[in-house]
């Protein structure tokens, strides 16, 4: 168990020590300027190249060459055989010299590996009789260079003898958003102060350029902040944004297009310049000449085609063999489209749908298609340029019957309304006639004798042809008019209005029906009882004032249409 804590004690203070990778960040403050401007994502280009920029110390990758210099720190591999056999690592001294044993020191600092390599050779034939002897790098010493700027962890440098400025810019992070691509250099110790340009670009584009020059050591690379940039945005193949030269030149059309890999279209080109006027306002102008040096920093280039739609043609889609794009034969005729071979057996042939524009309105439209007779020759629609013909599958058909599919077609449902006092009240008028539609139905049977005030109530019953659903008269407007003489009632069955049957039973003082019971009470034997002691069939449990019948202004149930 201790052993086991200090190895990870071990590991947590390696991972500590390690600095951090390098990670993709999202996009910048300029990123996101012109991408508001122009309408659609853009990245700086080139930048992905140190998106996984490894962290620590980079391997040493590569093959020793003749040309290489040799200095001090860099090991040798020495292997004799003859008379005197043996094989031996040798590192080169700050001094310069190569020492073997048995043979007299070499000089091999500022020497390339090939001449050293001669002179060995040479060596052991004249100092070691029937010898022969091999010289070979075995291990490159390590370079120190100062990476300095816009870059992830500018400071000294520790790379590969056969590293090269890429990989100098890589050992320190990469360089960041904010920095130049175009107008980096490198100053080597005694050269120019000015040093030697690198631009990334060239290396991007054709592989070659100062990036791919071998570092030395003390060698300084400085990377200088982003200098002017450009947008590409539109019908181009890597839309983004791009640095232009650091001898601040405009670019020209030609020179954009190049640079976001051409253009995607084939048709005329349609190119649109967005750049700031004189008062700071943007605005747009055409370019028709690509020659000619108009972007600068913060310009935009929209580039498109004029006709970016696609004639004569049209798609094949759904239960085919080889759905695509096919040739509009003459006048859009189905028949000229398609043939048995390109359906799928489980095809649907009794109805398919055509896809196309309405030239009226410019809106899709959709027709269908009887594949059976267009497969017998018989034409159905036209496509025009443009258009679809999908072909549906029994999975199709069968969503087309869902129960999803249907309630959909069938519409929302209306929600409920609130009553209309002038409806109730036509409702009441019309019930009350003896001789009204309302009594001519299958239940009712009215009584013709009936006499008074036309009641609110309704004049028919379904046992009994008596103008009142019951024995007890209603009071008030009609009381002794139709139902002759009023009885003397309960104080119970006046003070409790409500639902009730046949003999009449207690309600709720609610004057609502109890939960569960019917909406149509009438047509089984139930009856209500208003608070005025009359008595009246009903469907709604909804209350308004039943002036027209006892005058009082209390609550009383609608009369129900055709109960």
């Amino acid at each position: 168990m201790p052993n086991r804590s200090l190895s990870i004690f071990l590991l947590l203070c390696l991972l500590c020590w390690l600095p951090p990778p390098v990670q993709a960040a999202g996009p910048g403050r300029v990123e996101q300027e012109f991408s508001r401007r122009a309408g659609e994502p853009l990245r700086l280009y080139g930048h992905g190249l140190f998106a996984e920029a490894p962290a620590g110390r980079p391997p040493a990758l590569g093959s020793a060459a003749d040309s290489h210099v040799l200095g001090p720190g860099d090991e040798v591999l020495v292997v004799l055989r003859g008379l005197v056999s043996g094989v031996s690592r040798h590192r080169i001294g700050v001094d310069g010299l190569l020492l073997v044993n048995d043979l007299p020191p070499l000089p091999a600092a500022g020497k390339t590996l090939g001449a050293l390599r001669a002179e060995f050779d040479a060596l052991v034939a004249t100092g070691l009789s029937q010898t022969s002897g091999h010289l070979s790098l075995a291990e490159a010493r390590r370079l120190s260079v100062l990476v300095v700027g816009e870059v992830a962890r500018p400071g000294p440098q520790e790379v590969p003898a056969f590293a090269s400025v890429l990989d100098g810019l890589a050992a320190a992070g990469g360089v960041l958003a904010g920095g130049s691509l175009r107008a980096i250099r490198l100053v080597r110790p005694g050269g120019d102060p000015a040093g030697v340009p690198v631009d990334l670009y060239e290396l991007l584009r054709d592989g070659a350029g100062a990036a791919t020059e071998r570092l030395r050591d003390g060698d300084r690379l400085v990377v200088p902040p982003l200098g002017p940039v450009v947008a590409v945005a539109g019908r181009v193949a890597r839309p983004a944004l791009y640095e232009l030269p650091a001898d601040g030149r405009p670019a020209t059309l030609a020179g954009l297009l190049d640079l976001a890999g051409g253009a995607l279209d084939a048709g005329p080109p349609a190119a649109v310049r967005l750049h700031a006027g004189p008062d700071g306002s943007e605005r747009s102008a055409i370019v028709t000449d690509p020659d000619r040096p108009l972007f600068r920093s913060g310009d935009i280039l929209l580039y498109g085609t004029r006709r970016p739609d696609r004639l004569d043609t049209v798609e094949l889609a759904g239960h085919v063999r080889q759905p695509g794009p096919r040739p509009l034969s003459a006048g859009g005729r189905l028949s000229g489209l398609l043939a048995e071979a390109d359906l799928l057996p489980d095809a649907y042939r009794p109805f398919a749908v055509a896809v196309g524009i309405d030239p009226t309105t410019g809106s899709r439209r959709l027709e269908a298609v009887d594949l059976e007779a267009v497969l017998d020759g018989r034409d159905g629609p036209s496509l025009a340029g443009g258009g679809r013909l999908l072909v549906l599958g029994p999975a199709d058909i069968s969503y087309l019957g869902s129960r999803q599919v249907l309630s959909l077609l069938a519409g929302p449902p209306i929600p409920p309304g609130e009553d209309c006092p002038g409806l109730s009240a036509l409702a009441a008028t019309l019930s009350a006639d003896p001789e009204g539609v309302l009594a001519r139905g299958r239940w009712p049977r009215p009584r013709p004798a009936c006499r008074g005030h036309p009641c609110p109530a309704p004049t028919f019953s379904r046992r009994s042809p008596t103008c009142c659903p019951s024995p007890w008269p209603m009071q008030g407007c009609c009381a002794g008019a139709c139902c002759g003489p009023a009885p003397t009632l309960p104080p119970r069955a006046l003070a409790r209005p409500g639902w009730s049957r046949r003999p009449a039973a207690p309600a709720p003082r609610s004057g609502k029906p109890a939960r569960g019971r019917s909406w149509m009470p009438a047509l089984r034997g139930w009856s209500w009882r208003g608070p005025c002691g009359c008595r009246a069939c009903g469907t709604c449990r909804r209350h308004r004032p039943c002036a027209p019948c006892c005058g009082t202004g209390r609550r009383w149930p609608p009369t129900p249409m055709g109960c």
